[in-house]
């Protein structure tokens, strides 16, 4: 059995294309990003309580919550900026670009991560879940950014024999 398998993966070739990345492999690499912070906001909050006063600034938010939403903010900006991603996107396969497919800049990454989450946010979620619905899968927050989500697919397809 084995050799028929290494045989069928021998007649076969790989190729990788990219596409727009949907709505679910978004969400899970969102998801992902999000347990990410909980390991170290849990305990950054908890370490942040035993050393300092945690004040409420703003009704019942604590400013060791404000302190890891910042914190938060800034890897989502950092990792964004620079690699094309964060951890759960990188993960998922998933990579931010601008509209003409090149790198945005750190402003265009600045604007899409912290306008334009704020705007998603405020509208309860609807402009996360647009990006199901949108035939280049943004959500409004790349819309205003003018980014894409792209995902790396691998296809295989028979060998043709030929080099």
């Amino acid at each position: 059995m084995a050799t028929e398998e290494l045989m069928a993966a021998r007649s076969t070739v790989a190729e990788e294309r990219v596409g727009y990345a949907g709505f679910g492999a978004r969400l899970g690499a969102f998801v992902l990003d999000l347990l990410l912070t909980a390991l170290w906001a849990l305990p950054f909050r908890s370490l942040w309580r035993q050393a300092l006063s945690d004040p409420a600034v703003l009704g019942n938010v604590r400013a060791s919550g404000v302190a890891v939403l910042l914190i938060a903010w800034t890897y989502f900006v950092v990792t964004t900026a620079l690699t094309g991603g964060t951890l759960g996107k990188h993960a998922a396969g998933l990579r931010v670009v601008g509209t003409d497919l090149g790198r945005p800049g750190w402003v265009t990454i600045l604007f899409r991560e912290v306008v334009g989450r704020i705007i998603v946010t405020a509208s309860l979620g609807i402009g996360y879940l647009w990006a199901a619905f949108d035939p280049r899968k943004q959500g409004w927050h790349d819309r205003i950014a003018d980014t894409l989500v792209l995902r790396r697919v691998v296809v295989l397809r028979p060998a043709t024999g030929k080099k």
